[in-house]
């Protein structure tokens, strides 16, 4: 995976901002197979950027605009936090069926097979699927 600095991804941000204007110098985001773990994405327009296999773990997404990709005008990205022995942050891209928690990624249903396997009955596995159960509510 692509790792980027902080500077790095402004100045992608903002290129993808100057492409969505019809503006010089810009050019679409391409973030497919980059490490955005913990990167701050904050109020971010990526609207029709490409974000297929990106890591968003723990990356700051609040307010940030996501239409567009994966062809859908509307993505849903719904998150929990502090759960688990490692008290991580869970992030489930609705529309994909991809959901993100440390070093795993796959489906919800892959998640709650390697919760079970991981945690079985203790209270860390209860708390995961306490989770699991109120983001499938949402």
């Amino acid at each position: 995976m692509k790792t980027y600095t902080a500077e790095e991804l402004a100045l992608i941000v903002e290129k993808h901002k100057k492409w969505l204007l019809d503006e010089d110098g810009g050019e679409i985001a391409d973030l497919s197979n980059a490490n955005l773990r913990s990167s701050d994405l904050r109020s971010s327009d990526l609207y029709n950027a490409n974000l297929s296999n990106a890591n968003l773990y723990n990356a700051n997404l609040y307010n940030a605009d996501f239409r567009g990709i994966g062809g859908r005008e509307i993505n849903t990205f719904l998150s929990v936090a502090g759960i688990g022995r490692e008290r991580r942050q869970t992030l489930w891209w609705v529309e994909e069926d991809s959901v993100w928690c440390g070093c795993f990624k796959g489906t919800m249903q892959q998640f709650e097979s390697k919760v079970t396997e991981t945690h079985g009955e203790s209270l860390h596995g209860q708390n995961y699927r306490d989770a699991i159960d109120y983001l499938k509510k949402v």
